[in-house]
C-alpha cells in the first residue's frame, strides 16, 4: 500500500531502467500537465543532471538566455508546471559537457568513446538554498577540457561563460570530482524546499539512478520507466529494497534494475511513442491511468 510522505505531500519519483534515453522527463512532463489540468499544485526537480551541449544545443542557448546554467529536462519540466520555484533550485547541479576533439585522438572511435564524463565537463553550476529559500549560485568552467573542443564549440562556450551570473571561476578536473561529491547535500536541500511548498511534487532522477538524492526516497510513489513501458511501485517498499542492497551505498550509486527486480510493481502499463504536437494528445489515456491508479485506489490514506 502506498502512503503519503512524511510531510504529507505526494511525492512522485520517476527513474529510468536505462543510462539514458529511458524517457523519463516524457512521463514526468505527461504527469505534470495532467495534474495541472486537473487543478492540482505541482512542483518539480531535478536534482542532479548532466547535459550534453552537442546532442541538447537548445540547453545552451537557453542558458545563454537566462543568464544561469540550466539542462533542457528541467526547463521543460518548469515550463510545462508553469513553476514560479527557481530554476537553479529545481535542479540544483548541472554539469554541461561537450565531446572532445576526434581529430586530437587520431579519429579512433575506441579512443573517442574512452572519455569519461569529467574529461568531457565544461561548465557546471551549483546551487544551494538557505533560510527562506535563499539561494546561493556558484559556476565552475574547465580550461582544460575547454582546450580539447573544436573551434566551433569553444566559441559557443565562449558565448556561454560570458552570460553566466555569476560569473564562473576556473576549476581543475580533479576539483570537479569533488565539487560533485560535495554538492549531493545542496541537491538535497534544494529538493526539500521544492517538496515543501507543492501538494505533489514529480521528482525525475538522472541516469538509471535508483535515486538521485537521500531525500528523493521519501517518495509516496516510485515509476520505473522503460522504452514502451512503465512500471508504478509503492514508493515505502521501494526504498527498503533498495537499503536492502545497498545500506553502505548512496542511493545514487544503486541502479534502478537493482531494486525492482526485488519487487512486485502495483501496476504495469504499455505506453505508446510520442513526438511533437501530439504527444499531448497521445499521452492522455495512460497518464490518466497512472494519476487514477495513484488517487483512487488504495493507494494513498
Amino acid at each position: 500500500m502506498i502512503r503519503e510522505s512524511e510531510s504529507g505531500n505526494l511525492i512522485i519519483l520517476v527513474v529510468g531502467l536505462l543510462p539514458y534515453d529511458s524517457g523519463k522527463t516524457t512521463l514526468a512532463k505527461s504527469l505534470v500537465l495532467k495534474a495541472r489540468e486537473l487543478g492540482i499544485d505541482v512542483g518539480v526537480s531535478k536534482p542532479i543532471t548532466a547535459v550534453s551541449g552537442w546532442y541538447h544545443y537548445e540547453s545552451v542557448l537557453k542558458s545563454i538566455e537566462l543568464g544561469v546554467l540550466v539542462g533542457n529536462d528541467i526547463y521543460s519540466l518548469h515550463s510545462a508546471a508553469s513553476s514560479s520555484d527557481p530554476v537553479e533550485v529545481e535542479s540544483a547541479v548541472v554539469s554541461l559537457l561537450m565531446p572532445p576533439d576526434p581529430e586530437r585522438v587520431g579519429w579512433q572511435s575506441s579512443a573517442y568513446t574512452a572519455f569519461s564524463l569529467l574529461d568531457q565537463v565544461v561548465c557546471m553550476r551549483v546551487t544551494g538554498i538557505g533560510a527562506e529559500g535563499v539561494k546561493e549560485t556558484r559556476h565552475f568552467y574547465v580550461p582544460s577540457n575547454i582546450q580539447k573542443l573544436p573551434h566551433t564549440l569553444k566559441n559557443e562556450i565562449k558565448r556561454l561563460l560570458d552570460s553566466l551570473q555569476p560569473e564562473a571561476v576556473e576549476v581543475t578536473q580533479e576539483q570537479v570530482e569533488n565539487i560533485l561529491l560535495n554538492s549531493y547535500r545542496l541537491a538535497d536541500d534544494c529538493l526539500k524546499y521544492v517538496t515543501e511548498k507543492h501538494r505533489i511534487v514529480v521528482v525525475e532522477s538522472y541516469s538509471n539512478a535508483a535515486a538521485p538524492t537521500q531525500s528523493a526516497l521519501k517518495a509516496t510513489v516510485v515509476i520505473a520507466v522503460a522504452p514502451g513501458k512503465v512500471a508504478i511501485y509503492d514508493g515505502k517498499l521501494y526504498r527498503k529494497a533498495l537499503m536492502a542492497i545497498s545500506d553502505i551505498k548512496e542511493p545514487w550509486l544503486t541502479t534502478t534494475d537493482e531494486v525492482i527486480r526485488l519487487l512486485k510493481p502495483v501496476l504495469t502499463l504499455e505506453l505508446k511513442p510520442v513526438s511533437g504536437i501530439k504527444s499531448r494528445i497521445e499521452r492522455i489515456d495512460g497518464v490518466d491511468r497512472i494519476l487514477n491508479t495513484i488517487f483512487e485506489s488504495e493507494l494513498i490514506h
